[in-house]
Order: C-alpha cells, then sequence, then structure tokens
C-alpha cells in the first residue's frame, strides 16, 4: 500500500490496476508462479517417493530366496518353510535358492532350483531380470548381498531377519513368523503393499593408464555408502572433492563416507552424521576422523555430481570399498566419481517406510530411548484430555511398566505399536533388555491417495523400470531446481529496496536508489523509515513511493486487494543488510498464495551466509540481475500453526506472567512462514522441557532437553547446527529435527521429508509450560495441550544467486562458518 506525503503525485485508487510509473503488461506474478513450478514438482514427486504401493496384475512366476555367503547352517530351515510358504501361492511359481548349501529336504522337490554363483546362473534361463520378487533371509548383510548381486534393475525384496543370522536387522522388518501360511509373505506376494524406494549410488572407479594401456572404468551399484580411506597407510589421506566439477574442499583425514538415506544409519551415523529417513533424495558427505575441528557432515542433493580425486602431491594413496565390498588400491591422480544413476531397490514394509524406520531407529539403534513406556498413537488432534492409567507386562516376572496417558494416545486401532522396555535398563543390564512391537493390521487399501506401482505379467523388468523412472523423475526435477533461473518477462519496473536499520547504510541507499531511477528507469518503493532518512531530492520524486507492509486495517495480501496488486507486481526485492535482513524481508511476505518476489541481497551484516552480493561492484551486479539470467536458489519454507489446548482460557487467566508475554492470543496470527527455524524450549523455566512428537498423525518419540528444533535446509547452517545437526544444501528438500541438549545419550538428529506434517505437543502432565518461536520471532508460550503443527510451505523465498546454487553454497560454508578451515599437508620428497 503506498502514502500519499512527500512526493508529486498522489497514489493511485484502489481500483486502478496500472502501477505508479508502469505501462500495462504481463504480472511478474506468473513469471514467479513459472518460476517456483520445479519446487512444487519436488514437492508432489517426495510425496510420491514417500507414498507408494505395489501391486500384482497377475500371479508370480519366479521368486528368489537370497541369503547371505557364509551364513549359520541353521538357516537352511527357513529356507526350506519359505519355500514351501512360495510354492502354495500358485501352481506356476518356481523358486530358487541362492544360497551357499542347498538345503537337503529341496533337493527333489519340484518347482525348486538352486540358483548358485555366476557361472551357474544361465543353467536354468534364469537372468538377473527374470525375477518376480526376491525374499532376503539373514539380516542387513543378506539385503546388501541382494544390491551387490543384482547391479542394475533390482525386483523388490522382501526382508526376513532370521534371528540366529542376524545381529541388528535394521533393514528387516519381517521376522520368521511372518511366513507361516496367509502370513505376511503369502499378502506380499498376492496383494498390494506399501514399499520403500531405497536410493543407490553409482560409484565410478577411473584409473590411471599404467604401461601405457588404458584400464576401463569399474561401476558398481551402492546401496549403504562409498568408503575411501588410508588403508594400511600411516599418513592421513588427502583427498579432493569436486562438486559438479568445481574444487569445493580437501579432505585430510583418515577418509570419507559417501552415504545413501539408506546408509545413513550405518558407518556414517558412527561417524558423526545425521540419520536420514529413505524418501529423502540426498547423498551424506561424511569424514572419517578429520584432521580439523570444523569438518563437519553435509548433505547435498541426490541429483550432484560428485568427485573424490588423489592429489598428485598426496604422500600416500587410498582405498575404496563399496558396502564393505571390492576394496580396491587407489593411486595419485585417480578418480572416484559418484552420482545417482544406478537403479533403485525397492523394499516391501511392513506398515508403511515411515514407521519401519522410526521402529528400527528404536529398536536397533535405541534412538532417544528411556525407560519409559510411551505408545505409537494418533495424533494430538484426536481424542479427548481425559486421563487414563496403562499397565504393560515387560517381560520380567512380577513386573510391569506403568505410565500415564491421555486419551489422545491411548491404544486404539488407529495405533500403530507399543514400545515396552524393561526395567532392568536403568541397571545397565544389557542381557535384561527386552524391546518389542505388537503391531495392529491395517490394509494398504484404505489409504486413497497411495499411488499404485503395477507390474505387468507380459514383463517383469517393466515393472521394476516403472520404479525406477519415480526415483529418475526425482532426480530429473532435482537437477531442474538447482538450474532455476530468473528471466524477466520484460524490462523491471518495479523493485522494493530494504535496508537494516542502521544510518551508516543510508549512503549506500541513495547510490542504489539513483541507479535505479536515472539508470533503469524503474520505480522504487522503500519502508517508511528508510523514507524518512532519504533526502530531500529522493524523497520528492514521483517514482520514489513508501511501502506499508500492513496497512491500518491490518490485512495481509490475500485480503487486501491494493497490497494483493503491488505484491503480485514487484519484479524484485533488494536487501542491504545480513542474513537477518533478508530473513526480515522473508517474514514480510507472508501470503500462502502468492509467490515471491525474487530477492538478491547485498552483504552489509555480520556474518552473510545467505547474501552473496558485494555492494564494491553493485552496478555491475544490478545490471546483470536486471538484463541476464540469473541462478535462483527456491528457498523452502514451512507453515508455522500455534493450536491451543481445551484449557488455554484456564491456564491464561491464572499466569501471573502473562504481562511479560510477547505475544496473546489475540495477536496471534493463524500461521506463520518461516525460513530458518521453528524452536520450541523449555523458556525461563528450570526444569526440562517434554514434549510429544507426531509426524503424520503417529507419535514417534518424546523429547526431554533443554527443547527442540525443526529446520529448512537454508535453516540448517544456523541454530541447528550448533546443536549438532548436519548441514544441508538448500536444494535438498527435507526437515530437519535437532534436540536442544536432549537429556539422552541416544538422541541423535534425524532428517524427514519436506512432506512430512508434524506436530508438537506440550503434555498436559507437564509441570510448566513451553515456549515456541519462529526465525528468533513471535515468541509465544505454550501451556500443557498447546501443540505446534509444521508442515511444508507451497511458496518458497527465490533468492538470487553470483555464480551457481553449489558454488555459492560451499563458498558461504568455507568463508562464513569456516568449514573444513586447515592448512594444507605439505608434499613429502622421501616418502617413509
Amino acid at each position: 500500500m503506498m502514502e500519499g506525503s512527500a512526493r508529486s503525485s498522489p497514489a493511485p485508487s484502489t481500483g486502478d490496476t496500472t502501477p505508479i510509473g508502469r505501462s500495462p503488461r504481463q504480472s511478474s506474478v506468473n513469471q514467479r508462479k513459472i518460476m517456483v513450478s520445479p519446487y512444487k514438482e519436488m514437492q508432489r514427486s517426495s510425496d510420491w517417493f514417500s507414498k507408494v504401493t505395489l501391486s500384482w496384475s497377475a500371479p508370480l512366476r519366479k521368486v528368489l530366496i537370497a541369503s547371505p555367503p557364509g551364513s549359520d547352517e541353521s538357516i537352511d530351515i527357513h529356507i526350506s518353510n519359505i519355500t514351501t510358504t512360495l510354492l502354495k501361492v500358485n501352481d506356476s511359481l518356481e523358486v530358487y535358492i541362492d544360497a551357499d548349501e542347498f538345503p537337503r529336504d529341496l533337493k527333489d522337490t519340484q518347482r525348486v532350483h538352486h540358483w548358485g554363483s555366476l557361472d551357474d546362473r544361465g543353467s536354468y534361463g534364469t537372468s538377473d531380470a527374470d525375477f518376480d520378487f526376491i525374499v532376503s533371509v539373514g539380516g542387513d548383510s543378506a539385503v546388501l548381498h541382494i544390491s551387490r548381486t543384482f547391479q542394475k534393475a533390482v525386483p523388490p525384496v522382501f526382508s526376513i531377519c532370521a534371528v540366529n543370522c542376524s545381529s541388528r536387522g535394521f533393514l528387516n522388518p519381517f521376522r520368521i513368523s511372518d511366513i507361516s501360511d496367509g502370513g505376511k509373505l503369502h499378502k506380499a506376494t498376492t496383494e498390494a503393499s506399501r514399499i520403500a524406494l531405497r536410493a543407490r549410488l553409482l560409484c565410478t572407479i577411473k584409473k590411471k593408464i599404467q604401461n601405457g594401456c588404458e584400464i576401463p572404468d569399474k561401476k558398481f551399484s551402492v546401496l549403504n555408502e562409498i568408503v575411501i580411506d588410508r588403508g594400511p597407510s600411516p599418513y592421513i589421506s588427502n583427498l579432493d572433492v569436486f562438486c559438479e566439477g568445481e574444487f569445493v574442499t580437501r579432505v585430510q583425514a583418515d577418509g570419507v563416507i559417501i552415504a545413501t538415506p539408506t546408509g545413513s544409519t550405518a558407518y556414517s551415523v558412527s561417524a558423526g552424521g545425521s540419520m536420514v529417513h529413505p524418501a529423502v533424495a540426498c547423498m551424506l558427505l561424511t569424514p572419517v576422523c578429520p584432521h580439523s575441528l570444523s569438518f563437519r557432515p553435509i548433505i547435498v542433493p541426490a541429483s550432484v555430481h560428485l568427485e573424490i580425486r588423489i592429489p598428485q602431491d598426496s604422500r600416500a594413496g587410498a582405498w575404496v570399498s563399496m558396502d564393505g565390498r571390492n576394496r580396491q588400491e587407489l593411486l595419485a591422480g585417480e578418480t572416484i566419481v559418484v552420482n545417482n544413476g544406478a537403479s533403485v531397490m525397492p523394499t516391501v514394509c511392513l506398515k508403511s517406510q515411515s514407521m519401519d524406520w522410526f521402529r528400527s531407529l528404536s529398536e536397533c539403534l535405541n534412538w532417544n530411548v528411556d525407560d519409559m513406556v510411551f505408545h505409537m498413537g494418533p495424533s494430538p488432534t484426536k481424542g479427548s484430555t481425559t486421563q487414563s492409567r496403562v499397565e504393560i507386562d515387560n517381560g520380567q516376572s512380577g513386573t510391569s511398566c506403568i505410565a500415564h496417558y491421555s486419551a489422545n494416545t491411548l491404544p486404539t486401532p488407529e495405533a500403530s505399536f507399543i514400545r515396552e522396555r524393561s526395567l532392568s535398563m536403568r541397571r545397565g543390564s544389557h542381557a535384561g533388555i527386552r524391546s518389542s512391537f505388537v503391531m495392529c493390521e491395517d490394509s494398504c487399501d484404505d489409504a486413497p491417495w497411495l499411488q499404485d506401482l503395477k507390474s505387468p505379467r507380459s514383463s517383469t523388468i517393466n515393472g521394476r523400470e516403472e520404479i525406477d523412472s519415480g526415483i529418475n523423475e526425482l532426480i530429473r526435477i532435482s537437477q531442474k531446481l538447482k538450474s532455476v533461473a530468473l528471466q524477466l518477462v520484460e524490462s523491471a519496473q518495479a523493485v522494493l529496496v530494504i535496508k537494516k536499520p542502521d544510518p551508516s547504510i543510508v549512503p549506500s541507499l541513495e547510490v542504489v536508489i539513483n541507479y535505479l531511477l536515472k539508470e533503469e528507469g524503474l520505480v522504487v518503493f522503500v519502508e517508511g523509515s528508510a523514507m524518512e532518512e532519504l533526502n530531500n531530492q529522493l524523497q520528492s520524486s514521483n517514482r520514489v513511493h513508501t511501502w506499508n507492509w500492513t496497512g491500518p486495517d491490518k490485512l495481509g495480501p490475500d485480503e487486501n486487494q491494493e497490497l494483493k496488486r503491488l505484491y503480485e507486481e514487484l519484479d524484485l526485492v533488494i536487501c542491504l543488510g545480513g542474513d537477518g535482513t533478508l530473513m526480515y524481508t522473508a517474514g514480510q511476505f507472508q501470503s500462502t498464495t502468492l509467490p515471491v518476489p525474487p530477492v538478491m541481497a547485498f552483504s552489509f551484516g555480520s556474518l552473510g551466509f545467505l547474501t552473496p552480493f558485494k555492494f564494491d561492484n553493485h552496478q555491475e551486479s544490478l545490471k546483470r540481475v536486471l538484463h541476464e539470467n540469473t541462478q535462483v536458489t527456491l528457498r523452502m519454507r514451512f507453515l508455522c500453526k500455534v493450536i491451543r489446548g481445551d484449557k488455554y482460557d484456564e491456564y491464561k487467566s491464572k499466569d501471573e506472567d502473562l504481562a511479560d508475554a510477547t505475544a496473546t492470543l489475540s495477536d496471534v496470527k493463524p500461521t506463520y512462514s518461516v525460513l530458518n527455524e521453528v524452536v520450541i524450549d523449555r523458556g525461563p523455566s528450570p526444569y526440562l522441557t517434554d514434549l510429544e512428537v507426531y509426524c503424520d498423525g503417529r507419535l514417534i518419540t518424546r523429547v526431554k532437553g533443554d527443547g527442540l528444533m525443526f529446520a529448512t535446509p537454508t535453516g540448517s547452517t544456523a541454530y541447528s547446527v550448533s546443536a549438532g545437526g548436519s548441514m544441508v544444501h538448500p536444494a535438498v528438500s527435507c526437515i530437519l529435527m535437532t534436540p536442544i541438549c536432549p537429556f539422552s545419550l541416544s538422541f541423535r538428529p534425524i532428517i524427514l521429508p519436506s512432506t512430512t506434517v508434524i506436530e508438537v505437543k506440550v503434555p498436559v502432565t507437564k509441570r510448566k509450560p513451553a515456549w515456541v518461536s519462529m526465525d528468533g520471532k513471535n515468541r509465544q508460550k505454550l501451556y500443557p495441550g498447546d501443540y505446534v503443527r509444521l508442515s511444508n510451505s507451497a511458496q518458497p523465498v527465490p533468492t538470487l544467486g553470483k555464480v551457481s546454487q553449489s558454488a555459492d553454497w560451499f563458498h558461504s560454508l568455507s568463508e562464513c562458518l569456516n568449514w573444513n578451515l586447515r592448512e594444507m599437508q605439505k608434499p613429502m620428497t622421501n616418502k617413509l
């Protein structure tokens, strides 16, 4: 909205559709909608990627039962039982067994064949592509064995954890009891099943020419991780890392891990990386014992092209291994190329992708374990607040665990599982610990939002190609998201300039405005406080106007038509300040339906992580942005809503400190758009905060500590990294969940898909209220029963880059956070 004071021409009326100084033209909002379309495509693809089912259009023909080499002899019994179950599925099904020894009791059984070594696999006319289904028996190593065996397309995998053959079973949601007649194995081969599409890396080893002979490249499909380390050398490794062909950093450490989301809970988490949900399209780069205090793990999009090169001046070579196998030496000058070009590995889920993952975190890694019993039940929006007591036997004679719940979290048919922990955990007795999950049945067919992947009977591999097409589409959109560019429909006509509240920046503000008026002929808007600081000549210009964010009626652009028109037709926003100024600017564009104008940020702050442009060459930068294509980063935002409990008015009336609160119920906006992070903490209370966390309507854990934060990829380099979270490239579509000083040694940060809807509730039994803040502002008190709902915003913030999305991000990591800052190790002329 415009004000008429200090200007020679009056403001237009509400009905006037032509802005001051502009001719009628296509609204720039159309261009912004086109610009953010890859972002919305990514959200839709991510939602599909995390909620997909596999159904069969015809009976199965060929099934492979696989166990890893060196398995225990007792696995033969399990293989026999599985084979018997599968043969009952239909009369034409043939079963192939990949095991060290073919079970004796199956040697004379018709329709059962041995699928042995690579040399023997042609004997039955069965190639890798002929199998409809695979049953994995063993532990995680059995799943990795299948990934190594099927280097191209992988059939759907039903993974069974055999107790005597597995010590972990993170990737094995099913148990031996699930193979009985009519059990989960039978249902998976005849009915629709939810599946997890596990991305794999394509690793290419480029060797040097030796003795005049060129060595062909070696390629491997990798499910967990690629590890490049120093091997038996006494020296630390020196490894040069390139991203999209640009040098990023030199690793001086024991080594480096490049992991998939599936591998994030393996070697990578041991080296300090975050645990990533398998539906997040990304790669993790985690150093192993780095000789640098500032070398923190980072997460990059799945679509990037990474190269790890052994420098010529390295004191020693290196060794590389893929999923713990195929270990080989790398010499100086040789290169490892990593991208996401391999086929995905579809694995059948017990409940759903997210439920299985949280279950594995708890059961296998003891994530955020305490001695309380809790129920993974429906979200806080369901049920009442009636108090109840639940008593569950913990497996010890004469003892039980007792916990109090509201009716919101009582076991219901919607419940997913109950986790039981032995009280002996307090005494540290590992032998006495027992964890179990009681699963409730529900059908895949009751979720209409699920999309089916049909596996045509005419050619099974077509079904797998259809699965691969989903992840390939996700990678394609991710690549498109990295290459978004700003190209103005016509020459720019309206620009908003915002500066930080610092009088020393006024001369720079006037320089920018004069350039925009005289050289570009633009209409310029500034805030009211900035208008008062300008010289008289600029104040009296009929092309310099005051921008009033919240008119006298305090309505936003969704309700105020005049403000909506100006909001839509702004071509560009220029920030003169630091990261805080950019966050302030993003906070003003709170519309949930209108796209945010592109933002160009000049660095006048103390850090400048989000402000790539320097003011020294501002004219050159402005000219390039206004007349040429400019790279754009679409920065994800949250939609955050505070929802009050039934007893809010009662708590409010009793609150003696309400006068000190920064917001009351009448002041609270319905929804906030958040660029960096949402923080829920204990505030001034001396007690630990106690919070219940729900993901997509299911209680997944309870937080005890100073607090909890949820960060966007942009916010991953702010408060989240201070609390131990990984730094995430802004093109990765995800949500970071990082605890603040948790009262648990096992509460590590995790990363969730951006399509996850998160709710954080203050339990009704909590001692004191909690506090919530969005981007460090809008701080509000949360009373027991209140909760915060968090989801992904459809309107990202487009910020303009200087070089490229990745180059600017890595430059900010190095220059602003001193990421991996260390003197280069000098080469040795004489090696020991």
